[in-house]
């Protein structure tokens, strides 16, 4: 039986563990960690939460700023650079990307940074 003190000593190890081995070995190898400790989950449903805040973690940064890119087309660019620097691997958008963007510029009036948007890509 686990006493009620067992969890957090148990936790606090693994933080320890993480913070002074894991998470620097990571970082040396280009890879990409962290810890964070769940108070209300257990092993059995830590999982799916887990999966989803790294995943979000990873892929911070990926949303380009949509309603602002009609009057500043530069932004997807400089989204997509500030993603691959942090992430170590080029990222570009897609034809298909640019075209919708494109699109919804056009449908604000933005008829000149429309032009501007289908030219990212060449």
């Amino acid at each position: 039986m686990m006493r009620p003190n067992d969890k957090q000593q148990h936790s606090e190890t693994i933080k320890t563990f993480c913070e002074d081995v894991v998470i620097p070995t990571m970082y040396q190898n280009h890879l990409l960690a962290d810890w964070k400790y769940y108070e209300d989950e257990t092993h059995g449903t830590i999982t799916t939460i887990g999966m989803m805040d790294g995943l979000r973690k990873l892929f911070t940064g990926i949303e380009l700023p949509v309603k602002q890119i009609p009057k500043s087309p530069e932004l997807i660019v400089a989204t997509y650079a500030k993603l691959s620097e942090r992430l170590g691997f080029k990222f570009s958008p897609s034809k298909d990307v640019l075209e919708r963007l494109a699109k919804y510029a056009e449908s604000v009036g933005e008829k000149e940074n429309a032009q501007k948007i289908l030219e990212i890509s060449k």
